[in-house]
């Protein structure tokens, strides 16, 4: 949604209107040299549209018409000064002006600003002053956030529409609760043999789980939420089994200065609290708090988020690890293979469609296969979560 790249989901071609939608997990594309908008992509945006003048250039060598942060319009206010002058009369060749990428159509901003506004005062779904079409949230950036909205508000309300197959739906919804109290219940299994220091991010996450389950009880039930569940509790269960694992794993300190190039990978990535779990934790944190605010409401926006986020938590997991593991031999990484590494560790991190992400933790777990041989060291790789395979990945180190 927004950003205009490849569907993430292979059927994509096949679902339909009243099914649940696909939300895109890339950083907003809504940015600027002046202001940048710092979210997810499917998120409302959090900046307001700039208000400079765009200084690009456009193919004729002559001056951009359009807004900073817009695509450039196709239309020339000099070379095309006939379809200029009959487009907007009066109007100088100064005016800013906006194409919309969804009809095509070029309008002065001013003009259309003031009838957006006019449409959202009658609280209707936005549409091209001149062409009537409806805007889809690619039609611009200068009204993302209000087409992110409108977006969110149809897809909340598929949640909302009546059961078809109330049967069907009953069982469905009476599957999740039970799988819910049992993730709590290991959870707080997993918090009795936790010490103290380490019971921070088991009690947010436990807290969360139960929060869910207690307004599932309460939550209205359909066939798009039936579907988005059952994508969704992979993520989940995921996100649980990572969680156990990390509250029970002892982590090393920021290594020696006498291991410049593991120090230099700790530092980067855990920041200098010289604390792995506080750094996971604050990952967890955001992903926790955000569930809170939307899986009862549209537990479809939490579908690539959860999976996302919890390869993050499992890229940092196993960064750890291998630093913790090659430490221990006092031995450190050459500057070639700290500078390899790093760079498949960023890509690995850095939010992207799903399958492009889940090859990027692939390509990290084999150059984690490669450090471990060069130093004959038992492979510590876990690959026991949905969230990072994929069957068109095929790789036998990742055990799929």
């Amino acid at each position: 949604m927004c950003c205009g790249g490849s569907p993430a989901d292979r059927d994509f071609s096949r679902r339909k209107c009243s099914e649940e939608c696909l939300f895109c997990v890339q950083i907003c594309a809504n940015k600027c040299v002046h202001r940048a908008c710092s979210y997810l992509c499917w998120q409302p945006c959090e900046v307001k549209p700039c208000k400079h003048k765009c200084t690009k250039k456009l193919r004729c060598g002559h001056s951009c018409a359009g807004l900073c942060g817009e695509m450039c319009p196709d239309l020339c206010n000099i070379c095309d000064a006939a379809r200029w002058k009959e487009l907007f009369r009066n109007s100088g060749h100064s005016s800013s002006i906006l194409q919309f990428q969804s009809c095509g159509c070029f309008l002065l901003v001013e003009n259309v600003d003031a009838a957006i506004a006019m449409q959202q005062r009658s609280k209707e779904f936005l549409k091209c002053p001149k062409c009537l079409s409806k805007l889809t949230v690619k039609s611009c950036f200068r009204y993302a956030a209000q087409l992110k909205r409108e977006a969110l508000g149809v897809e909340k309300g598929k949640f909302l529409a009546a059961a078809v197959d109330l049967d069907r739906c009953s069982k469905a919804k009476a599957n999740i609760i039970r799988w819910l109290a049992t993730e709590v219940k290991d959870l707080k299994k997993c918090l009795n043999m936790t010490s103290p220091a380490k019971r921070g991010l088991l009690l947010l996450l436990t807290d969360a789980v139960d929060s869910i389950r207690i307004g599932m009880a309460k939550s209205n039930f359909n066939e798009v939420t039936a579907s988005s569940w059952k994508r969704l509790l992979p993520d989940l269960s995921d996100l649980c089994a990572i969680s156990r694992r990390i509250a029970t794993t002892k982590f090393c300190s920021n290594p020696s200065r006498h291991l410049p190039c593991l120090r230099s990978i700790f530092t980067q990535y855990f920041g200098k609290s010289q604390n792995v779990h506080s750094a996971i934790d604050g990952q967890l944190s955001l992903l926790t708090g955000f569930m809170r605010q939307t899986i009862m409401e549209v537990p479809s926006t939490l579908i690539p988020s959860i999976a996302c986020g919890v390869r993050v938590i499992f890229v940092k997991y196993q960064v750890s690890v291998m630093v913790r593991e090659i430490s221990k031999r006092a031995t450190d990484l050459t500057k070639t293979q700290m500078n390899e590494i790093k760079m498949v560790i960023d890509k690995a991190l850095t939010p992207a469609e799903e399958s492009q992400q889940k090859k990027a933790v692939a390509e990290l777990m084999r150059k984690f296969r490669e450090i471990y041989d060069a130093f004959d060291m038992t492979h510590m790789l876990w690959a026991e979560l949905q969230c990072i395979t994929d069957p068109m990945l095929a790789d036998p180190m990742l055990g799929t």
